[in-house]
């Protein structure tokens, strides 16, 4: 009967587990085989009392068969339920792994990008290959009309800077002043020497806006080209060096000479040494001390160095010993220049007021030059000046003057005609000073 039990139970687990899900009862099998078996058991049952117990040991075993059913169902539901679970968890993970790392990424980028912008590393190394450099392919014609360059702004890149990389890592601010510094120092140099370029063929005020970019540029960071552009721009801004090149060709050229066109040699060491820049004695004698001077001056304007003055140096050389060293025989000089045009414009008005400048500081020659233009009307014994207001009262004043300083020429002429009146006396003086001279007239009265 056991065997019976469990044939009737196999039967019925596997039917439940073959039927289709629309079917309405758990406990239905397949066509006539459970009532086969039931009914076989029932006949091989003798006594009522087995009978139904064989009754309830099927009925007991539907409901065994119903319960798996719904136990297997609902393992099943759970386990699928698991598994989504499960693979919605990996999900997440992988995108937290992967944003984590894209953050990593990025932050990495980034500070690589602040770190060589800092020190000017290029960062195509990094984001791109190196390239492949190809020999440069050469138009067959050039172009018709090139590209003009600019003259007006600094270069792109002055000077390419490296430093070291870990340097710069660890001190990123003083890493970034030292860069900057070095890009100034690079742009006043730059404007410095396009101002120097501009002095030596004259234009001042072209000089002067490019000294001040050059100060401008480096001042900050103390850059050595804004302090030569700043002492040369002193220079630049004096009013004496205002000139034209026809003012500046009348000055004589050759040094070696004792006497060149009224700028002489002795006048020129004098300069210097008012400047510091020459040590030896005022003979006029070109030797090597005066050399070396004459370069060390060249050398503090940046001109060339090449042991000669030009006529726009020997302007500068001469209103700087008599603006800033205020040495008075160059204050002399600088009048002579300015009553007879040479190297700077013709100005009478300044001529005399460095005349007498010089002269109340003791300056002999320039007292008797004032002598000689207040009564005579003359300049160096051979220009005569045409916008000139003779005064033989002043010209008596500055005579006792250069007398008194000792001077020559005006010792003589005050003892040569002691008892005249002084419209008398500066009258034959005149004729005197003009006596066998072909004068030539300057000024604008002439």
């Amino acid at each position: 009967m056991s065997s019976l039990f469990e044939r009737v139970r196999r039967s019925r687990r596997n039917a439940r587990s073959a039927e289709a899900p629309a079917e309405p009862s758990l406990l239905a099998g397949p066509k006539g085989e459970e009532k086969s078996l039931e009914e076989a058991a029932l006949r091989t049952t003798a006594r009522p009392s087995e009978r139904q117990a064989t009754k309830r040991s099927f009925e007991d075993i539907d409901v065994d068969v119903s319960l798996s059913a719904v136990g297997r169902k609902r393992n099943g539901g759970d386990l699928e339920k698991q598994i989504g679970r499960c693979v919605i968890f990996i999900c997440k993970v992988l995108a937290v792994v992967f944003v984590i790392g894209l953050i990593a990424y990025i932050g990495s980028v980034v500070s690589l990008v602040h770190h060589c912008h800092a020190c000017k590393k290029p960062l195509t190394w990094f984001l791109h290959p190196a390239p492949v450099h190809k020999p440069p392919v050469h138009p067959p014609h050039p172009p018709k009309h090139p590209p003009k360059p600019k003259h007006d702004g600094p270069p792109s890149d002055p000077e390419d800077y490296r430093f070291d990389d870990v340097y710069c890592h660890a001190h990123k601010d003083e890493c970034d002043r030292t860069e900057s510094a070095k890009q100034h120092a690079a742009i006043a140099r730059y404007w410095l020497n396009r101002g120097d370029a501009e002095l030596s063929v004259g234009r001042i005020e072209k000089a002067r806006s490019f000294y001040s970019k050059a100060i401008d540029a480096g001042t900050e960071y103390g850059a050595p080209a804004s302090t030569i552009a700043s002492r040369r721009l002193s220079i630049a801004t004096l009013p004496c060096v205002e000139s034209t090149p026809g003012d500046r060709a009348r000055i004589g050229r050759d040094y070696h000479k004792l006497h060149g066109d009224i700028i002489t040699v002795r006048m020129r060491q004098q300069a210097l040494k008012a400047l510091g820049l020459y040590s030896g004695d005022v003979d006029g004698k070109y030797g090597p001390s005066t050399s070396a001077s004459v370069r060390a001056f060249q050398r503090e304007l940046g001109f060339d160095e090449n042991n000669a003055l030009t006529p726009i140096q020997t302007v500068f050389l001469i209103c700087s010993a008599a603006h800033t060293a205020r040495d008075r025989k160059s204050q002399n000089v600088l009048g002579i220049m300015h009553a007879l045009g040479l190297g700077v414009s013709q100005n009478t008005a300044s001529a005399i007021d460095w005349f007498s400048e010089a002269a109340n500081r003791g300056d002999g020659d320039a007292a008797w030059n004032l002598a000689v233009l207040f009564g005579a009307g003359l300049v160096y014994s051979s220009f005569s000046l045409c916008d000139v207001v003779e005064s033989p009262e002043r010209a008596d004043s500055y005579l006792e003057l250069a007398a008194a300083a000792h001077h020559t020429d005006a010792i003589i002429a005050k003892t040569r005609y002691p008892h005249d009146p002084p419209h008398v006396r500066w009258g034959k003086l005149a004729v005197d000073l003009k006596a066998g001279k072909a004068l030539k007239k300057v000024g604008s009265g002439c």
